[in-house]
């Protein structure tokens, strides 16, 4: 989502709150995340302490230790740690739930600590320990827990104060010891440590909350979160989003934004109002439109969770001729409305076309993509629309177009269907083919894909590819009535086993 990760950049500074007033903009996923990171770090903090529990056992053993001191203290530590991967398990958690218990572990561990140090001998060398113990904690919390700077600050004085003023009451005891003079230089050194340590954790952990709501903002879109990426066009991004209070997935068209412009935009416009004037079921169904502050134009429309024809004629090959009957049919009924709305589609073509089942129905196809759809009887202009492969011969030669250029165009579908390949296959460029389209001879279906097609089928398809518009189906209506015809009947009902014909 990188295109729209660059539009984010110059979000609003609502998008990057540096309060508790960003936890109101957080989901149940938000919520989840967060859990999941403060178990995390109790994890990692688990791992961290097992680990300084082993060394300690190593040293008692080579009788360079007393292990006893430890051993309430790892004990608390354990239990401690051990509750909080336990409660984070439970999805009841709110946000400021989750952060209180994430400022309960840390100061607690704080508190342990500085008590550790007050409790210990003095010639015992804990200074160090408990100065690298905060320090792997609130690093490690850095990277983990998202949270605005001034909270990060005020969790990492919970840290560092108990353990500060421990250091203070000890005057380096053990370091004066060790070597005289020097107690107090070591206290001064630690106290300015730790100061530092907790700015720059809060700053880290700042910094990298504001890249989170960044990458936040970037994939919110209106009322809608963006999950991955399904494709792209000339003027367009297709997203898999979801809707965050109904939870229900949609298809997320948005503008991009290296051809954002107001020519774009009012395009985009037109297109959404060319899908939502029509209500076929074979039409994509569009549920929303907006702008975000940023300027980023989208639209939501119904997720199809299925295949578009290219892609399934590449995996399961050419189909057969019933199929591609039944699928063209429905594309024809979407065409005839649009065609009566005054709609010319200009971009028919096997990626436009979805198939997927729906409701425990087989093979429903959806039209997608009028965002070169334009009024018919309306000339192309100096520049070519629609895709070389699938275009009209008159739409190649700027004359006025109308219905009978996406038969045309549906016609090179059905081609593709039953033979696996285009009408005009092997060309070197789009120029080559455009050219083959005015004036090139179509081989057959049924001799290119070296099968037998049904001769009805064969001819429909072939009287949709005449070079001159007048040969082809006069309209989509009727198109679909000579699909209906071919279709095939279905099997009587004395063919089922296990049912009889009736007396």
């Amino acid at each position: 989502m990188q295109t729209l990760t660059t539009f984010a950049e110059g979000s609003s500074p609502a998008l990057l709150a540096r309060s508790a007033a960003a936890l109101e903009t957080w989901d149940d996923e938000d919520v989840a995340e967060l859990r999941r990171r403060v178990r995390q770090l109790a994890l990692v903090l688990l791992a961290i302490f097992a680990t300084m529990k082993v060394v300690y056992t190593v040293l008692f053993a080579l009788g360079r230790l007393d292990e006893k001191e430890f051993e309430l203290r790892g004990v608390i530590q354990l239990v401690l740690l051990g509750g909080v991967v336990i409660a984070m398990r439970n999805p009841r958690l709110s946000a400021r739930t989750v952060l209180r218990i994430d400022a309960a572990m840390v100061g607690a561990l704080g508190l342990m600590w500085g008590v550790d140090l007050i409790l210990s001998p003095r010639e015992s060398p804990m200074e160090m320990a408990m100065l690298s113990s905060v320090s792997a904690l609130l690093f490690v919390r850095a990277f983990l827990i998202p949270s605005w700077f001034m909270r990060s600050l005020l969790v990492g004085l919970l840290a560092v104060v108990p353990v500060g003023a421990a250091l203070a009451a000890r005057e380096g005891a053990f370091m004066e010891r060790v070597t005289p003079g020097s107690g107090t230089a070591v206290i001064a050194f630690s106290l300015a440590w730790l100061g530092v340590l907790v700015g720059v954790t809060a700053y880290a952990t700042h910094v990298l909350f504001g890249l989170r709501q960044r990458v936040r903002a970037a994939q919110r879109l209106g009322r809608y979160t963006l999950e991955r990426k399904l494709g792209e066009g000339a003027m367009g991004e297709v997203y898999l989003g979801r809707h965050v209070s109904m939870r229900r997935p949609a298809a997320i068209k948005v503008l991009r934004p290296d051809r954002f412009s107001r020519a774009a935009v009012e395009a985009f416009e037109a297109e959404v109002e060319a899908i939502s004037s029509l209500s076929h079921p074979n039409t994509v169904t569009i549920f929303d439109y907006g702008m975000t502050n940023d300027g980023i134009c989208y639209y939501a429309m119904e997720y199809l969770d299925g295949s578009d024809l290219e892609r399934l004629v590449r995996a399961e090959g050419p189909l057969p001729a019933a199929r591609v009957v039944r699928l063209l049919r429905q594309a024809a009924g979407a065409l005839a409305e649009a065609h009566e709305r005054g709609l010319l589609h200009r971009d028919i073509k096997p990626a436009n076309l979805i198939v997927s089942d729906r409701g425990g129905v087989r093979d429903v196809l959806h039209i997608l993509d009028f965002g070169l759809a334009a009024k018919l009887g309306r000339e192309t202009g100096n520049k070519l629309v629609g895709t070389p492969g699938y275009i009209a011969p008159e739409a190649i030669t700027n004359a006025v177009t109308d219905e009978r250029s996406d038969l045309y165009s549906l016609g090179a579908v059905g081609y593709w269907l039953l033979t696996g390949t285009q009408v005009f296959e092997g060309a070197h460029s789009a120029v080559d083919v455009c050219l083959r389209h005015l004036g090139g001879d179509i081989e057959l279906p049924s001799v290119r894909a070296r099968r037998s097609i049904d001769a009805r089928v064969e001819a429909l398809i072939m009287a949709c590819l005449a070079h001159d518009p007048a040969d082809r189906p006069r309209s989509a209506r009727a198109l679909e009535a000579a699909l209906a015809e071919l279709e095939i009947a279905p099997a009587p009902l004395h063919a089922f086993e296990g049912v009889q014909p009736a007396a």
